[in-house]
Order: structure tokens, then sequence, then C-alpha cells
């Protein structure tokens, strides 16, 4: 990736630390996201294939990050101190917490990498982040891509400050969040006709599947209806055939020529996941086949060399004409690399995120293949076993039991 621009070279790298307005991504700080995508995919590819040399990449990269946390930092933002107000001013004001959401990124491939490697330098790095401010995911205005890495770590750490801020998060009601966001705490009305405001389909995917969490963390039921319901509103209105929803940037309506951007095939992949986990329901479990097996490899060419900015059911041929939305890319135009480079760097999350998760385990029986996986991976993926995060299990929606990694949950609600 560092060949395919300079933006990757800076990604998350010891010199690159933006501040005041150069904390927004086109000002300068476009490589935090990009490096989170990126990473994510590098470090769970390198488990999944026991590559040595792509492990050894990703933990030089996430090392730049680990070796310089400190307890004052704004979670990975590390160059920054949480106690200085024109620090979180300067944050807040970059898109509402735009390199906020950007550090959820980065977490998720702490935590990938970390469940493939027990390397207790990323541990303590995603301590350091989610546990010194109790407050540390309260306050965050415009996103929720925390609240996984979050639980994760204290899944493996059991650290009591995690477990503040997530109460902080899941048992208070009086969060930062946009009213936008907020409205995702609860489920949608379903009934037809009901119209709710459209939304980018990124930040909807990170806004909508982490409530999930909250269902593990604190037993109440209306976090999980909640996520799964708003999936349920967009997958009624905004579904395409090859399985992801239009998304060009925003949802709804579909049509033949309503196109699909790259990051939301990638997005829509690990929230499917996300939801299966936490719920154990076939439904889940068939989107993500249908995703993984149609959206995807219509992402990128075969050699993994070019890929698309938007993909559209009835615009396959290259160099298709351009888009009406969004960064009015071109539809279905396979390069090295589209500007903004979201897509490219996201495009690496597709296969790791569908592969690591074929085998996942109850909370009461050993591993098993959810319906995704074919039955020709019970001779090799058992051995893989060992890389997975103890919260990637599947629990299923009639259980009655405490979630699997938290001292605290209540009884969940019939």
């Amino acid at each position: 990736m560092d060949e395919y621009d300079d933006e990757f070279r800076r990604a998350w790298a010891p010199d690159h630390q933006m501040t005041g307005e150069r904390l927004r991504w086109y000002q300068g700080a476009w490589p935090y996201e990009g490096g989170g995508y990126w990473f994510d995919g590098l470090a769970r590819l390198g488990f999944a294939l026991h590559d040595d040399a792509l492990i050894a990449q990703a933990k030089q990269r996430l090392y730049a990050v680990a070796d310089r946390m400190n307890a004052r930092g704004l979670l990975f933002l590390w160059w920054l101190d949480r106690d200085n107000p024109e620090h979180r001013q300067a944050v807040t004001a970059a898109l509402e917490g735009w390199p906020l959401w950007a550090c959820g990124l980065l977490g998720r491939a702490l935590a990938g990498f970390y469940a493939g490697s027990h390397d207790p330098h990323i541990l303590q790095a995603l301590e350091m982040a989610y546990g010194p401010d109790p407050d540390g995911l309260r306050w965050i205005t415009g996103n929720l891509s925390n609240p996984w890495p979050a639980f994760d770590t204290y899944c493996w750490s059991g650290n009591p400050g995690v477990a503040a801020a997530l109460d902080a998060l899941f048992r208070r009601e009086d969060t930062a969040l946009l009213p936008s966001l907020k409205r995702y705490r609860r489920a949608p009305d379903l009934r037809p006709g009901t119209t709710v405001d459209n939304a980018h389909v990124v930040e909807f995917l990170e806004s909508t599947t982490p409530w999930a969490v909250g269902y593990l963390w604190t037993g109440d039921r209306r976090y999980l209806e909640a996520a799964v319901g708003w999936h349920d509103l967009l997958e009624r209105i905004a579904m395409q055939p090859h399985g992801v929803p239009t998304s060009d940037e925003f949802y709804g309506p579909t049509g033949a020529f309503r196109g699909t951007e790259t990051c939301d095939v990638a997005a829509y992949v690990w929230s499917q996941v996300c939801l299966l986990q936490v719920t154990g329901d076939g439904r889940m479990a068939d989107r993500l086949e249908r995703a993984f097996f149609n959206a995807g490899p219509a992402t990128v060419s075969r050699d993994f060399k070019t890929h698309v900015y938007f993909q559209s059911p009835n615009r396959i041929v290259n160099l298709s004409p351009d888009f009406p939305h969004g960064p009015r890319a071109a539809g279905g135009a396979y390069q090295p690399k589209h500007s903004p480079l979201c897509c490219t760097a996201a495009l690496n999350r597709i296969l790791p995120w569908y592969v690591t998760h074929m085998w996942m385990a109850t909370t009461t029986t050993a591993w098993q293949p959810p319906p995704t996986a074919p039955v020709g991976c019970r001779r090799w993926w058992p051995n893989a076993c060992p890389s997975c995060s103890p919260a990637r299990r599947i629990i299923p929606s009639t259980t009655r039991s405490r979630s699997p990694c938290n001292r605290n949950a209540k009884q969940p609600s019939p």
C-alpha cells in the first residue's frame, strides 16, 4: 500500500502528528482513516495465512503507535492531551470528532493483531486508550467506532477503567452524541410508510452496529433490538441484488444504476459478522454470505491490483458513466487507486473479516462453522482457533446466559 500512495506511508507514522485544523481529514488527517482500514485487514490476513512477513509488517506499523501511548492522550492520538481544552476543541471541531472515529478503526486493527498474537504490548496500548478516562467514550459526539475494540479490550484484560468507560456509554442516557446518531440507540419504527432521515452509509453502519455491544454489556435487549432493527430497515429500503445496500454515498432507493461504495462493502461485511456473533441469527449469516460472494468480488480485479470506487448492477463495463452522488467516482472504473483513498484502504478488510469468522464458538459449545463455512474448512481452520478473540463468539438469540466477557451484565430480558 505504501507504493500506491504516499498517504499510506503517513498512516499513523510517528512524525505524522496533526493538530488544530489539520485534524480534519481533508487537511492532513486522512491517513488515520486509511491506516485503520489497511492495518485491520493486514493484521487479520497475516494471522489467517500464518504469513510471517505480513505479521511483521503489521507489527511494525502498529508498534509505531503502541510505543508512544500514554495515559493523557486522546484515545490513540497520543501526541494530544485530553486535559488540554484546545486539543479537545480541535478534535471536536474536526467534523464532530472525526479523528476519534479514525481511532476506532485503529482500535479494531490492534484488537485483530492482539487476537492473533496475544502480544502484551498491543493490549497495553488498547488499555491505555480506553482505560484512563471514564468519559472517554461518552463524550464523543459524532461517531461510535470505539465501543467494539473497547469491549474486546475489557474481555482480554478486565481493566476496570475500560469497564467504567463502557458503563458511562451504555448505562447512562446523557451521552454527547449528536441527535442524528443518538436516535440509533432505540429501534426504528418499521411500520410501512414510516420515513427516517437519510445518512451516509459508512456512518450508518458504524453508528448502528455498535449498539449491540450495549446488549452484551448491560443485558438490555433494547440495544440488540435497535441494532437489528436499523439493519432490517436498511435491508428493506436499500438492498441491492449483490447483497450490499445502495450507498452512493447515501442509502436508498434501489435501482439498476445506483452505486454501492467499496467502503460500504467492507463495512457491511464487518457489520453482519458483528451481528451474527451477538445474535446467532442465520439471517445475518445469509446477508454476510451474499455480500461477500457477490459484491465482494466485484470490488476488485482478479489480480487484486485495481478496484472500483462504486459498483452498480447494470454498469459492469469499465469507464461507465459516473455517479451523480458523492465524489462522482467513475462507475465500474478499475484503477489502482481512487480519490479519496478510503476505498483503496477499506478493500483490504473484506476477505480477512469473512475468512477469520468462518468458524465461531457459542457460549456453551465447542468451535463450529456458522452457515457461511464450507465443509472443506473443517480440515484446516481449527488450527487458527487460538487466534480468535474471546469476544468472537456466537451468542444465540434465545440464550439467557450472561455475556461471556462481562462480569457486570444483567440477565437479558426474554
